[in-house]
This record gives C-alpha cells, structure tokens and sequence, in this order.
C-alpha cells in the first residue's frame, strides 16, 4: 500500500513544452543535415573531375568520411528526439497513476464509520492502481566519426592534376552549407538545457551529440580550407582548366 501511495501528493514534474520543442529541434537538425546529401556528393565528384593523384586520393576519401559523419549524426539526433518522446511518454503515465491513486485515496478517506467498519470485515476496495515505475535513464554518445585525413607520408612525392576551379566551386558550396547549419547546435543546446531543467521523472545526457555536431562543423570547414589551398597551390604552379603540379610543393603551401 505504501509504494502505491508513494509521492501521490505531487505532480509529475515535467515540461512537456520543452520536450516538444527540443524533439522539433533534434528533427530540424537531422533533416538539414539529410537535405544537404546530394548536393555535397555533388560537389565532391565535380571536385573531382580531372583530379589525379595522391590529393585526389584524400579528396575522395574525404569526401566518402564526410557523408558517413553526417548520416550518423542525423541518425543520433533522432534517436535523442525518440528519447524525449519515451520519457515524455512516462511522464504523463505516471501523472496519471498519481491522479487515479488520490482519487482513490479520497474516496476511501471519504467513507463513513459504517463504511469503514464493513471494510474491516469484508475487505475494502484494492487500489486501482500498483506503485510507480522505475524512472529511465537515457545516455546518448556522439555518433562514431571518421578521420579526415590531411596531405601527409607518400603524398611528398610524385605528381598530382586537378581543375583548380572545381575545388574552389566545392569550397564555397561547402561552405555555405556548412553555415546553413551552424545555428543548429546553439538551438539545441538552448532546447536541452531547458529541457533537462524542466525534467523531473527520468533523465536523459545528450551533450556528447551536440559535441559530435560541433565536431563533423569543424571537419567540414577544415575541408573548405584544404579545398581551397590545394586550389591555390594548383593556381599558383600557372596555366587554366586542368594543372599538374608535384605533391611537394603542394605539401609546402599546406
């Protein structure tokens, strides 16, 4: 009887507002990041168009590294969306146990002596409801991400060609996209502090996925910064559309 009547005085604390708006957030974020796909593959093989060599090499391998961070983070921020959804889900489950158990109480509390004297006998009415349930916790790692891979070891040596265009068009197509999402991760953070404050049945730790988002930004930009000094490496060995240039003296402007 005791564990039945265990914290039914109170309710559920728990901001259903905020779990909302931090799902909405978590979904915005992945479908952004979805909706960028094919124009980053786009770009990587126009990118390669006339790209020869070792650089090439890295440039693909990249590229490749790139879209399998960016699918799993989508995936992690659903998952952190159907997260909140469950604890949602839980919450409102056991404040409507907390409801059903006082209504119960008060109806007993309500019995007259007589009542209470028949039950004494014959046995009362068993409550409508059994104690509450374990609260879940729920911990979220950042999504697992490849290692973009910098002009290094054997690329000093021989040759390499590439449209030095393309990878500028690459560049700044990547860029952009990568400012497209650079809001997203403040409005997350925003939603889940506000959220975790607001949460008082179950918990749920996700600051590692907004860290994987930091992370896969960075490496995007420092992808934009590769693209753009192998273009200018490319640029300054001399001639237009497609250059050769040796992977020393690229290795040196990088």
């Amino acid at each position: 009887m005791a564990d039945v009547m265990q914290g039914i005085s109170e309710d559920v604390r728990f901001n259903h507002g905020a779990a909302q708006s931090l799902v909405s957030r978590c979904r915005a974020a992945a479908n952004a990041i979805d909706n960028q796909a094919g124009g980053r593959a786009s770009w990587v093989q126009h990118g390669l168009e006339d790209f020869k060599g070792y650089l090439s090499q890295l440039f693909q391998q990249n590229g490749g590294v790139q879209a399998t961070d960016a699918t799993l983070l989508a995936a992690r921020l659903r998952e952190v969306a159907s997260g909140v959804e469950q604890l949602a889900r839980e919450a409102t489950s056991e404040q409507q146990r907390r409801v059903t158990a006082r209504e119960w109480k008060k109806r007993q509390d309500d019995r007259n002596l007589l009542q209470q004297g028949v039950d004494l006998i014959f046995g009362g009415e068993d409550p409508p409801v059994g104690p509450p349930a374990q609260p879940v916790t729920l911990t979220f790692a950042q999504a697992q991400t490849g290692t973009r891979q910098p002009l290094q070891g054997s690329g000093s040596t021989g040759t390499s060609s590439a449209r030095p265009a393309n990878l500028r068009t690459f560049a700044t197509n990547s860029a952009g996209a990568n400012e497209a999402l650079a809001g997203h991760p403040g409005l997350l953070r925003d939603a889940y502090g506000t959220f975790t404050a607001g949460c008082g049945w179950g918990t749920l730790t996700a600051d590692s996925v907004w860290t994987g988002f930091d992370a896969y930004l960075t490496a995007n930009g420092n992808d934009v910064s590769w693209a753009n000094a192998v273009a200018g490496a490319f640029e300054s060995a001399g001639g237009s559309g497609v250059v050769t240039a040796s992977n020393a003296a690229i290795t040196q402007s990088l």
